[in-house]
């Protein structure tokens, strides 16, 4: 389990990273870088990156075994205590925070040390540029900054999109008797049409009250398979007239003039008051309130 970090943990997650650094650092880097370390991690910025929700700790089987800190789409402070590597938990961190950074970001950035180097190549970051430090003592740290291209999480793309139906398309045989149904029984204006010389398809977008759009098409050697009233895929357009009498009138008319009323008008179980009947060329216009 991945949670946020209370301050009360602070000591946790000073031993984490300062066991990690002390034990694993000294593999790598002079005596100075790694002292260098320890203070960059003071307890003081810890503290500070905790009070601003940043730090996580990764807990296994009731034991605190590691630590990460995601600032914006940056990557900081992972570490996994030594007797707990080689185990896939800095995989498990590294996954956690690339998730949650790509919710926001498309790049994710991270400062490479030598011992994580490896690490990261293999997850797909990239090389900008070497960095140097020289610690107070002399000694020099060399670590990576380093960048991966991330595609954003699929939620986020989505619940950012100003999502509408812009349109409802459907191909009828009669083009001119389909246009002419829409504007005399449900109140459409219709563009003046498109025609393709080339392949001689033809279309009409209609504009109903609300700015909904219904495009009606034709095209030659089209397919028309029988449109039984129950069979799967799109089924019905639904019109909005306003009230329980206007679906009483228009169903009526429809009626009257000799198209199929197959339910209704009636208020089903759903709560909606409706009729249906099948209009031009066997498909279904509802009609509602």
């Amino acid at each position: 389990m991945i949670k946020k970090t209370t301050e009360e943990e602070l000591d946790i997650v000073l031993e984490i990273t300062h066991t990690t650094i002390s034990e694993i650092y000294s593999h790598y880097y002079a005596p100075g870088v790694v002292d260098f370390f320890l203070e960059h991690h003071s307890r003081q910025n810890v503290l500070d990156d905790i009070k601003n929700g940043i730090v996580y700790l990764l807990k296994v089987d009731g034991c605190l075994v590691g630590t990460i800190t995601i600032k914006e789409n940056a990557i900081n402070r992972l570490f996994v205590l030594p007797k707990y590597q080689s185990h896939g938990y800095g995989s498990r961190l590294m996954d956690f925070a690339e998730s949650l950074i790509a919710e926001n970001f498309s790049q994710i950035h991270i400062d490479s040390s030598l011992a994580a180097k490896e690490l990261y190549l293999k997850r797909g970051y990239k090389e900008k540029r070497t960095c140097k430090i020289t610690a107070e003592n002399g000694d020099v740290l060399v670590y990576d900054e380093m960048e991966k291209q991330v595609v954003r999480q699929r939620k986020e793309i989505i619940k950012e999109a100003h999502m509408k139906i812009e349109h409802v398309a459907m191909y009828v045989n009669d083009l001119e008797a389909a246009r002419a149904f829409f504007i005399k029984y449900l109140g459409a204006v219709s563009n003046d049409g498109y025609h393709n010389k080339t392949t001689n398809f033809r279309s009409y977008f209609l504009t109903f009250d609300d700015g909904a759009r219904l495009e009606i098409m034709h095209k030659p050697s089209m397919e028309d398979a029988e449109k039984t009233l129950t069979r799967t895929g799109y089924i019905h357009i639904a019109f909005s007239v306003g009230s329980k009498e206007k679906v009483d009138e228009i169903t009526e008319v429809l009626k009257g003039d000799g198209y199929e009323v197959v339910s209704g008008p009636r208020t089903t179980g759903d709560g909606y008051y409706e009729s249906c009947i099948v209009g031009i060329e066997g498909n279904q216009i509802e009609i509602t309130v």
